[in-house]
């Protein structure tokens, strides 16, 4: 049994809840038996380890605890873990990963081994970095962590034409990327994409998630319909327009009015992204999922606000909108980590090299 690996099991079931928080799991284990396991649930509720010892009881006492990342020693909104750790007698902690948050990296490892409990780290530790991508961005920068996700052609479309069903990828691919939109606090498109499709950019096809992510429109101007699905009063989550100072006041009170948030972000002709992330970053939003369409992608690329990528590809031709037309790489080598055959189509997921 691959302990370390089921405590980041563990820990993936808290996706979506768990925000500002890690995703933690954890296992504790006496005479070669499992005594008591759980993952942090949501944010405000116990902490992985909590849960492992309240299901332990005194089995707890010698046993030996893998977790994917370090238990915590602050005082938060629980408390902290180290001391629970060691009240139980726990002998042995394995984790994962120390944890980024400057008020804990090391100094719980410090604080148990003082202690006299034995702490090892690393075990699976790229593994558990990556579950926790999101949190180690925002809390080492304040700044969220940013994914671009497209869907495409084999020759490269993004877009279909009027009049053709707007989805590239397949239902499979749609209910995946359903998925990863569960564990972003936002969900940013361009005007041009809501003028277009229309889309709700909600949580749906069945993913559970107990607060839909904030959708943040792209529109320097104002050009973002006053009908359009995101200001549905029945559609769950708000909706944020980021913009610049060349909406005029009467466009802004229109939107506010609907019940949309309206953020001027800068005074240039366009809005500046990077700035829009650093005031996403002050409320709260640990990661943002870039869905689209080419302009603001192609936006993110230039401003390197990238954190990783993933990709939707079909196996279909369906003819390059603008054929011929040179192209000057925006990014020039992506390590590709992933990549995952659905339903015809391919995954791929890759991070900037």
């Amino acid at each position: 049994m691959d302990l370390m690996s089921k405590a980041i099991d563990l820990a993936k079931k808290g996706s979506g809840y768990t925000s500002p928080n890690p995703l933690v799991g954890a296992v504790l284990v006496k005479n070669g038996a499992v005594v008591g396991s759980g993952y942090h649930r949501k944010a405000g509720t116990d902490h992985a380890e909590i849960v492992a010892l309240q299901r332990a009881g005194s089995h707890a006492r010698g046993a030996t605890l893998y977790v994917n990342l370090e238990p915590c020693c602050h005082q938060g909104r629980t408390g902290p873990c180290t001391r629970a750790l060691i009240a139980a007698g726990v002998k042995e902690i394995h984790c994962a990963m120390l944890d980024p948050n400057p008020q804990v990296r090391g100094r719980g490892k410090r604080e148990l081994e003082a202690a006299g409990i034995r702490v090892v780290v690393g075990e699976h530790r790229e593994a558990a970095e990556r579950l926790n991508e999101i949190f180690t961005r925002y809390i080492t920068t304040q700044q969220p962590f940013v994914l671009a996700k497209w869907a495409m052609s084999l020759d490269g479309t993004l877009t279909t034409r009027p009049g053709q069903s707007p989805w590239i990828s397949s239902v499979a691919s749609r209910r995946r990327v359903h998925q990863l939109r569960q564990r972003y606090d936002a969900i940013l498109v361009g005007v041009n994409t809501v003028i277009a499709d229309n889309p709700s950019l909600t949580v749906r096809y069945g993913v559970r998630r107990p607060a839909q992510p904030l959708r943040v429109i792209v529109d320097s101007t104002g050009r973002t319909p006053l009908n359009a699905r995101v200001f549905y009063r029945q559609l769950p989550g708000k909706t944020l327009i980021a913009t610049t100072t060349r909406m005029n006041k009467k466009k802004i009170q229109q939107y506010e009015k609907k019940g949309s948030q309206v953020l001027v972000v800068n005074a240039g002709s366009r809005v500046n992204l990077k700035m829009l992330l650093r005031r996403l970053g002050e409320r709260g939003i640990t990661g943002v999922m870039i869905e689209g369409g080419l302009t603001v992608l192609q936006a993110a690329f230039r401003e390197h606000i990238v954190d990783k990528v993933t990709v939707f590809i079909a196996p279909k031709v369906m003819g390059s909108p603008q054929p011929g037309r040179a192209a000057t790489p925006l990014l020039n080598h992506l390590a590709i980590t992933g990549a995952e055959a659905i339903a015809g189509d391919v995954w791929i997921t890759a991070y900037p090299a």
